[in-house]
C-alpha cells in the first residue's frame, strides 16, 4: 500500500504494497473504474480527495475517555441538542458541525483567529482532530432544556434558556494522511496531544483549543483504544463484501462490531454503490458527465426498490446464482417468510435489509434532507454523517453495531485526484499491530517525545517499532484492499 523504501512503522500501518504495483493493481482489479470518470457535479460535492500522485489514505483514532471537556460557549437557545464536535487542531481545516464556530463561539474567520501558526503549538499536531467519544447528560446547574420548542419574549422558537454547556468524554482522531512521513508525524502529534490532555490541570496552554474547550481537572491519564482506518478501492468485489457485512451482519443479524471480522466498513454500501454506479452511467459521454447528479439517477435509475434491484442485478451481481446465494442468506437471517411476511421473490425486490432498499432509502431520505437544507443530494450524501446506515433501530440499521444501542458515524467516500477511482474507508480492528502494539506505542513508548522536528520523535517511533516487532499480514491481500 506504500513504497517499500519508507520506514517499517509506516509500512506496518499501511499494509504495504510496492508503489510500482499500484498501477498494475488498479488496472487489474478496477479496469472499469480507471476508464470512467466521476461526473463533474458529483465530483465537486465529494470533499475527501486523494492528493495528486497518491493512492494511499490512513487515519487513526485514539481515545482519552478518562478525561472530559465542555464547550466554553453556551448552547444557542434555538439549538435542541449538543453538537457532534470535531475540531482540527490546525485551526484551518473545516470543523464539524460547519456552523459550530460562528453560531456557538461567534468566530467568523477561524483562519485568522484559530490558525495554529498564531499559537505556541507543536507542528506535529497539525493533523490531529479534537473530537468526542460520548456526550454527558450534564448541561450545567442552570440549564433548562426542552425537547419541544417554546416561545421567548421576542417570539422566537427556542429550546433552552441559553445557560446550557455541553460536556463530552474526550477522543481524538487524525485527518487522512497520505505519506509515510505524515504518518510518523501524526504519531508524534498524537503522543504530544495525549501528554497535554493527561495533565491534571493547565494543559493546552497557548493552544487554540483553549478558546473553545474547557478541560475538567482530573489526575487521570489518557487511556483507551486505538483504531486504524485505511482506504480501499470501491469495485464489484469490495461492494459485495460491504453488502454482506452491512445487510447480512448488521441489518439482519444485528452484529456488534466485535463480530465484524478483520475490518469494519465505515463507508455505507448504499453510498458506495451509488457513486460507483454513477461513474459508469454516462459511458464516456461528456455532456452527461458534466450534468449528471445523484438526484437525476434517483429519478431515472432508482425511482423505486424494484428498479433499484434491477439495476443492482445487472451491474453488481455476476448472474442469478451469485445474487441468490447472497440475498437468500440475508432473507433467512431475517427469519424468512415467517418473520418478513414475504416470499423471497417479493423481498428480494426491495424488502428491508435488501441492497435495493438501502439505495432507494438513501434517495428518499437524502432527497428530503437536501430539500430541507436547500442543497443538493450530492452534497448531503457526501457530507452528512447520519445519512447512509438506515434507521437507528435494530432490524433497520445496517451500520456497525447493528443498532442495538450501538451505532457508528458514517465515513464518506473519497475520490482520486483524477476522479477515476472512488474509495471507501474501513477500520481494521483485528490486526494485532493496529489494535495492541500501536496503542502501546501512542500511550507508552512515545510518552517522552519532545517534538517531531528535533529528531527525537523519529527516533522514538523507530524504537517503538523495534520494541513491538513487525507483525505484517501473512494472508494474501484481497483484490480491492490497498
Amino acid at each position: 500500500m506504500v513504497a517499500a523504501t519508507v520506514s517499517q512503522v509506516a509500512l506496518c500501518l499501511m499494509a504495504s504494497v510496492h508503489t510500482q504495483q499500484l498501477s498494475a493493481l488498479r488496472d487489474e482489479l478496477d479496469v472499469e473504474g480507471a476508464r470512467w470518470q466521476m461526473p463533474t457535479r458529483i465530483q465537486e460535492a465529494i470533499k475527501a480527495k486523494m492528493p495528486q500522485g497518491t493512492h494511499i489514505s490512513v487515519g487513526f483514532e485514539f481515545e482519552c475517555t478518562s478525561k472530559s471537556f465542555s464547550l466554553r460557549a453556551p448552547l444557542p437557545a434555538d439549538w435542541s441538542e449538543c453538537p457532534g464536535v470535531a475540531f482540527p487542531l490546525d485551526g484551518v481545516s473545516n470543523p464539524e458541525p460547519e456552523d459550530m464556530l460562528p453560531e456557538l463561539f461567534r468566530i467568523h474567520a477561524p483562519a485568522k483567529e484559530l490558525s495554529m501558526s498564531m499559537f505556541n503549538m507543536p507542528m506535529a499536531v497539525r493533523n490531529v482532530v479534537w473530537t468526542y467519544d460520548g456526550l454527558d447528560d450534564r448541561l450545567g446547574p442552570e440549564c433548562n432544556m426542552s425537547y419541544e420548542p417554546y416561545r421567548n419574549p421576542n417570539n422566537d422558537s427556542v429550546y433552552n434558556n441559553g445557560k446550557c454547556f455541553c460536556e463530552y468524554s474526550l477522543e481524538y482522531k487524525t485527518l487522512p494522511v497520505h505519506t509515510a512521513d505524515d504518518i510518523r508525524e501524526s504519531m508524534i502529534g498524537a503522543a504530544l496531544t495525549i501528554k497535554e490532555a493527561s495533565k491534571k490541570a493547565n494543559g493546552f496552554v497557548n493552544w487554540n483549543v483553549q478558546k473553545l474547550f474547557k478541560m475538567e481537572e482530573s489526575r487521570a491519564k489518557c487511556n483507551g483504544a486505538t483504531h486504524v482506518t485505511k482506504a480501499f478501492v470501491i469495485n464489484k468485489v469490495s461492494l459485495i463484501d460491504m453488502l454482506k457485512q452491512q445487510m447480512f451482519g448488521y441489518c439482519a443479524k444485528s452484529w456488534p462490531k466485535e463480530m465484524s471480522g478483520d475490518k469494519v466498513f465505515r463507508t455505507s454500501f448504499a453510498e458506495a454503490y451509488m457513486l460507483w454506479r454513477a461513474m459508469s452511467y454516462c459511458n464516456g459521454e461528456k455532456d452527461c458527465e458534466q450534468r449528471l447528479t445523484l438526484s437525476e439517477m434517483c429519478l431515472k435509475v432508482w425511482p423505486d426498490t424494484g428498479a433499484a434491484q434491477a439495476d443492482i442485478d445487472v451491474n453488481l451481481f455476476g448472474g442469478q446464482a451469485e445474487k441468490a446465494s447472497i440475498l437468500e442468506d440475508i432473507f433467512h437471517a431475517m427469519g424468512g417468510e415467517n418473520k418478513t411476511d414475504q416470499r423471497f421473490s417479493e423481498w428480494s425486490k426491495g424488502g428491508v435489509c435488501s441492497p435495493a432498499w438501502a439505495v432507494w432509502e438513501m434517495c428518499e431520505v437524502g432527497g428530503q434532507m437536501a430539500n430541507e437544507a436547500s442543497t443538493s443530494l450530492d452534497h448531503i450524501v457526501a457530507s452528512d454523517p447520519d445519512l447512509g446506515f438506515g434507521g437507528e433501530e435494530a432490524g433497520w440499521y445496517y451500520g456497525p453495531g447493528g443498532g442495538r444501542g450501538d451505532t457508528t458515524t458514517k465515513v464518506g467516500a473519497m475520490l482520486s485526484a483524477d476522479g477515476r477511482i472512488v474509495y471507501g474507508l474501513a477500520e481494521y480492528r483485528k490486526d494485532p499491530w493496529n489494535t495492541i502494539s500501536f496503542r502501546q506505542c501512542l500511550y507508552g513508548s512515545l510518552r517522552n517525545v519532545r517534538s517531531f522536528e528535533d529528531g527525537s520523535g523519529a527516533e522514538l517511533v523507530m524504537r517503538c517499532w523495534l520494541l513491538r516487532g513487525q507483525r505484517m499480514h501473512s494472508r494474501r491481500k484481497s483484490v480491492y484492499e490497498l
